[in-house]
């Protein structure tokens, strides 16, 4: 979809890729041009500039990926080749008010999977306000 929409609009020698290991992608990459998605985030970990595509999503939700620092937004697919040439020649820089991406996510020290399982333990393990639907004992409507 994405070929189809934006082949014409980059630059000959561009590269476009949606298949394969994304950090081999990334790690081949200048620059990435995404929608709203994780790659976005994947991206600025790892220090890539990222254009981040406003396409309305089926439900239109709504994200903040665009206050990451590193994220230029791009309207509309015909602004592409100006934001792409003005990325790669180093003219695009950060906006006031975006976020350093440790601030958006949290610490980057590969302990993301430790920290969530702390809070959903927390959740589970300690008793809270909220009343199950059944109980386990007649499973019944208390």
């Amino acid at each position: 979809l994405y070929k189809e929409h934006l082949g014409a609009r980059l630059p000959p020698d561009a590269t476009m890729s949606d298949r394969g290991d994304i950090a081999r992608v990334l790690s081949d990459a200048d620059l990435v041009i995404s929608p709203p998605s994780t790659v976005v985030l994947e991206a600025r970990a790892i220090g890539l500039p990222v254009i981040l595509l406003r396409v309305p999503s089926a439900n239109d939700r709504q994200t903040a990926l665009e206050q990451v620092d590193g994220v230029i937004t791009a309207e509309s697919y015909g602004e592409l080749p100006a934001i792409v040439n003005a990325v790669l020649s180093g003219q695009v820089h950060s906006r006031a008010g975006t976020v350093p991406l440790p601030m958006f996510l949290g610490p980057l020290d590969g302990q993301s999977s430790g920290r969530l399982f702390d809070a959903v333990a927390g959740l589970v393990l300690v008793p809270s306000a909220f009343v199950p639907a059944t109980s386990t004992k007649t499973g019944t409507r208390p």
